[in-house]
């Protein structure tokens, strides 16, 4: 445990934003990084707990000196595939020898009751399920907990979380998705006090046209955590398909996670094959790459709303993704990217190979993008969060800037 993790967090914070690790590098991260700031300047006293800190390779601009208090539990990330809450999970663990998982997860739910006792009745905002778990167990009252899932309705149901999902709402205010189409999917599936509210995108931090005006790399670019369900296995096998016909094109991925020794050696072997592709670091300057390259791909094999589209829809780079799931299906739709059929490599190859040779194309898609990226702004999403957070905390923390139809609050729940 992090020793001065308590005293990290001024007596004043009245809203937590938690998640389950700090410093890595994901889409929950990059929500929180943009989320924080924004209450803050609407004069909301917020502060960031997390559950561990990336330990190997953490992403120091995740932790921006913004005066902010961002505070982790832990320094060593526990083997834990599931909270030990309620019981039966507990005894599962243990029947399994994982004693320390268990012992994590007592001493992390310990650390937050202290840290609830220096503060004065808090409004904390899980955007994770295990944080959610954690302050569960710490004895968050249900009436100051808002939980949002991440994820699609699709992952929930793939990674058999469902029942996790619906336990956790029944003990919090309101359980929130990112699109209607998955909010009203969880309600059928008897998770309460469904809502949903997009992840923010600094629209405007993002747009920058005189820079888009130069010539862009003939570089497909993707960037994420390199994990089993983004597919950059799926997109490896994709570009390999076509990479000769477009021998003065390069596939470049950007980023980090527990496959990258299992990427690197797919990597290898199609470099060893001809093929102009390369595995990079993750990048400080997301929004740079994506300007100075031709097209995007996000290759997920599920995915809640992928953040990273909404960044190379501001940046004016056309996307081609997988149609995995109802949030990536809001955004490209319409001709605001190229959907093609989930996991369907060949599909992939295809529509990649005729979005490089079409110039004009790939123009008409960059705009639709830009066009359609207006409705997710950051500024949206704050004033849903900040009416999320008022209704709960009973009284109004923040300036009000009017309202905004596209808001969904814990009272109104979609169908």
């Amino acid at each position: 445990m992090t020793a001065d993790a308590p005293r990290g967090l001024p007596s004043r914070v009245g809203v937590i934003l938690s998640l389950d690790t700090l410093d890595v590098m994901g889409g929950v991260q990059r929500v929180v990084g943009l989320l924080a700031p924004a209450l803050a300047a609407a004069d909301v006293p917020v502060g960031v707990v997390a559950l561990r800190r990336e330990r190997d390779r953490p992403v120091p601009t995740l932790q921006p000196d913004d005066g902010i208090a961002r505070v982790a539990l832990e320094t060593e990330p526990a083997t834990m595939p599931y909270s030990p809450l309620p019981l039966n999970r507990a005894l599962r663990l243990l029947a399994r020898g994982n004693v320390d998982a268990v012992r994590t997860f007592r001493a992390g739910v310990r650390e937050l009751r202290r840290i609830l006792s220096r503060l004065d009745d808090p409004v904390v905002l899980c955007m994770q399920l295990q944080s959610a778990e954690y302050w569960i167990a710490a004895g968050l009252p249900p009436e100051r907990l808002v939980v949002q899932w991440h994820g699609s309705f699709e992952q929930a149901q793939n990674f058999r979380e469902l029942a996790r999902i619906r336990w956790v709402s029944r003990r919090a205010a309101a359980t929130l998705a990112l699109n209607a189409g998955d909010a009203g999917r969880f309600t059928a599936a008897g998770v309460r006090t469904t809502g949903w509210i997009r992840n923010p995108v600094d629209v405007g931090a993002l747009s920058h046209p005189e820079a888009e005006k130069h010539p862009r790399d003939r570089r497909i670019v993707a960037a994420g955590r390199f994990v089993e369900e983004k597919g950059y296995d799926l997109l490896l096998q994709a570009w390999s398909r076509i990479a000769d016909r477009h021998a003065d094109w390069e596939l470049v991925i950007h980023g980090e996670g527990p496959l990258r020794d299992t990427l690197v050696r797919l990597v290898d072997d199609a470099r060893a094959a001809g093929v102009q592709v390369r595995l990079c670091p993750p990048t400080d300057d997301l929004p740079a790459l994506l300007r100075r390259s031709s097209v995007h791909v996000l290759p997920s094999r599920v995915e809640g709303m992928g953040l990273v589209l909404a960044e190379a829809m501001c940046c004016g780079t056309p996307n081609i993704a997988f149609d995995c799931s109802a949030g990536v299906h809001e955004l490209l739709a319409d001709g605001a990217g190229v959907l093609v059929p989930p996991k369907d490599v060949a599909s992939l190859a295809e529509a990649l190979s005729a979005l490089i040779d079409d110039p004009s194309r790939r123009d008409a898609v960059a705009t639709a993008g830009r066009t359609r990226i207006g409705e997710f702004g950051l500024e949206r999403a704050t004033r849903s969060w900040l009416e999320i957070i008022d209704q709960i905390a009973g009284t109004t923390f923040g300036r009000r800037s009017g309202t905004d139809s596209s808001r969904r609050t814990a009272s109104s729940a979609a169908t």
